[in-house]
C-alpha cells in the first residue's frame, strides 16, 4: 500500500543550492579590513533575502604564511562563509595582477535566483576582480553542477560589470533586478 505525500508550498521551494565563488582581486584586503567583509556578507545576506540567526563569526589568522580572515554568518537556511587570503602564493592565482585570493560560500536550503547572484557578485566590483570562478551546485538529490562559469581580466574581454551584466546563471535574469551602474 503507497501513501500519497502532499507537498505544502514551502516544500515545494526547497532547492538546497549551494554557491562557490573563488575571486582573485587587485585590491589588497587587509586581516584588519573588518568592517569591509562585514558590509560584503551582510549585504549578500539581503541581497538573497536571508534573516540572519547570529552576530557575524569574525576570526583573524596572524601567521605570515597562512595571513587570512574568516567569516561565518548562520542564516535562516544554512550559512555564508569567507575566506580572504592576504598572501596567497603566486603560483595558485590566475592573474599577474592578483593581489588577494577570496572564496566565498553561500549555502541555503531555499533557491537562489539568478537576479540574487549576480546582485551579491556586483559587490566583488569595488575589490577589483582580475580572476572568478563560479560554481553553483544543486545539492537536493546529490551534488549536481548547476552552473560553473570563470572570467578572466585582459585586454580583449569584457570588463568585469560588462561579463556580469550578461550572464544567465539560473532562471530569468532580469526579474527583480537592477544593473550596477559605475560611478
Amino acid at each position: 500500500m503507497s501513501k500519497t505525500i502532499k507537498k505544502t508550498k514551502k516544500q515545494q521551494h526547497i532547492q538546497h543550492h549551494h554557491l562557490l565563488i573563488r575571486c582573485e582581486t587587485e585590491l589588497k584586503i587587509s586581516k584588519n579590513d573588518r568592517s569591509r567583509l562585514e558590509t560584503i556578507i551582510d549585504t549578500i545576506t539581503n541581497k538573497i533575502k536571508m534573516k540572519k540567526l547570529g552576530g557575524l563569526a569574525f576570526y583573524v589568522d596572524g601567521s605570515k604564511e597562512k595571513s587570512g580572515v574568516t567569516a561565518v554568518n548562520v542564516i535562516e537556511t544554512s550559512h555564508i562563509a569567507c575566506h580572504i587570503w592576504s598572501f596567497p602564493e603566486k603560483n595558485i592565482l590566475h592573474h599577474p595582477k592578483s593581489n588577494n585570493l577570496i572564496q566565498l560560500d553561500i549555502y541555503t536550503c531555499g533557491k537562489l535566483h539568478n537576479y540574487d547572484i549576480i546582485n551579491s557578485l556586483e559587490l566583488l566590483t569595488e575589490l577589483k576582480p582580475t580572476h572568478v570562478d563560479i560554481t553553483l551546485l544543486n545539492r537536493k538529490y546529490s551534488l549536481s553542477i548547476n552552473k560553473h562559469m570563470s572570467w578572466t581580466k585582459d585586454e580583449k574581454s569584457y570588463d568585469w560589470l560588462e561579463w556580469l551584466n550578461n550572464q544567465k546563471l539560473l532562471d530569468n535574469p532580469n526579474k527583480n533586478r537592477t544593473k550596477y551602474r559605475k560611478n
